[in-house]
């Protein structure tokens, strides 16, 4: 069973990080964390749940985070409501194989560059295969 965690951007630029066992700087407690966030502290917009899952170089995935796999696709981490309530990436479920050879390398919410589409092409490393998944960029030989 996976620990329930969320994290959210602060009104002072700092991420937040609400779980069960707080350790660390900018880490509270649930209750403390949903009591900022109610309070104005913490961006609701911002708010992401842990995936329960590392990427390859041990980083906690939350959704909002932006993953790129081994052979260049960078896409978010949403929650899919159509899959009851599962994380996916892209329109893919995450599964412990994307996280296993992935890496965060920003989230959506400070990395909007990574996210920005210009004539139908997507900007950065982000791929755009919302429209035709077969597109999707392979790794080179």
């Amino acid at each position: 069973m996976r620990e329930i965690k969320f994290k959210g951007l602060g009104v002072d630029g700092k991420w937040w990080y609400g779980e069960t066992k707080p350790q660390g700087e900018n880490h509270v407690n649930l209750a403390t964390f949903f009591a900022n966030l109610h309070a104005g502290a913490i961006n609701p917009e911002t708010l992401g749940e842990y995936t329960g899952l590392h990427d390859k170089k041990g980083t906690e995935i939350y959704e909002g985070d932006i993953l790129c796999s081994h052979s260049g696709l960078a896409l978010p981490i949403t929650v899919g409501k159509t899959h009851s309530y599962r994380f996916m990436w892209g329109k893919d479920l995450l599964c412990k194989a994307d996280s296993i050879y992935g890496k965060v390398i920003g989230n959506i919410y400070e990395n909007t560059e990574l996210m920005e589409v210009r004539n139908g092409q997507a900007a950065g490393m982000l791929q755009a295969i919302y429209a035709n998944p077969t597109r999707m960029p392979r790794a080179k030989p």
